[in-house]
């Protein structure tokens, strides 16, 4: 009996959690199976010991797995109720803002040593580049009594103390001494003649030669600007010009039309100037 009820509880505990088969199929496999009886042949001993090992390594394996699941789900599956969900629980932001970095040092330049002043090496010039900066690039120098020169056909002239030609050295010889004048010729003795250059001529005391401008100009200043100048008897002197004449005391050039209008005053309608004054008073033609 005892052999009998242990194999019963191995084939039991083997189909536990298998499904069902149907009972057409159970009776099939049944009458096709040839029927055996345990009691026919006793177990030996190897195998009780055999089928006890298996038998109890299945039930400390299937109650390790059944303790683990129970765990799991333990108080759920005893109570039955659903499991609160937990709010969502916000989480504080502690990303940190990225530091900055710090900037590298830069040192103080070091002041630039101040520039040292050298004089300059006294440069020696030769006596020939000393004349020639005094009297321009046809300038020579005589070492014989150390005294500077003008190359042959250059002379010195007498207002610039440049070596100039010939010609400019006379000419520059005459307006030196007569302002505004130039070479005219030399006399039987030698001797420079000076004359006016084109458009000047002599003043009166032939010291200096003037332009007829300036002669004008200096005529209006002392006569109005009716005046200007002219020659008389080789002298310059001032007149009126045209529509002018003199006044009275000849002092100043008015104009003849004012004459006119003392005239038709004083003497009749229609009287002129008659281009002259006599004791001290203009002379009218006859009214008509």
């Amino acid at each position: 009996m005892e052999k009998k009820d242990k194999l019963n509880l191995d084939l039991d505990f083997l189909e536990k959690d298998a499904p069902a088969a149907s009972p057409e199929k159970a009776a099939a496999k049944k009458k096709d199976e040839p029927s055996t009886s345990f009691d026919d042949e006793p177990m030996s001993d190897n195998a009780k010991w055999i089928a006890g090992a298996v038998f109890v390594g299945a039930i400390i394996i299937i109650g390790a797995w059944i303790g683990t699941s129970g765990n799991n789900s333990g108080s759920d599956a005893l109570t039955g109720a659903t499991p609160a969900i937990e709010a969502p629980t916000a989480v504080a932001d502690t990303t940190e803002a990225p530091a900055e970095l710090p900037k590298p040092s830069v040192a103080d330049p070091e002041p630039e040593p101040e520039p040292v002043y050298t004089a300059p090496e006294p440069t020696t010039k030769s006596n020939y580049e000393i004349c020639q900066e005094r009297h321009g690039s046809y300038a020579t120098y005589d070492s014989t009594d150390n005294s500077c020169g003008c190359m042959s056909g250059y002379y010195t002239s007498d207002t610039t103390n440049q070596c100039v030609s010939l010609l400019e050295a006379r000419n520059d010889s005459c307006s030196a001494e007569w302002a505004n004048s130039s070479f005219l010729r030399y006399d039987e003795e030698g001797t420079s003649i000076c004359d006016c250059k084109a458009g000047y001529s002599w003043n009166n005391d032939r010291t200096a030669c003037y332009s007829q401008t300036s002669y004008n100009q200096s005529c209006q200043a002392s006569f109005g600007s009716g005046s200007y100048s002219t020659t008389e008897n080789g002298k310059r002197v001032c007149d009126c010009s045209y529509g002018y004449d003199f006044n009275i005391a000849r002092n100043a050039c008015v104009t003849t039309a004012s004459i006119n209008q003392t005239c038709e005053r004083d003497v009749g309608r229609n009287s002129r100037y008659a281009g002259y004054v006599e004791d001290g008073a203009y002379i009218c033609t006859a009214p008509y």
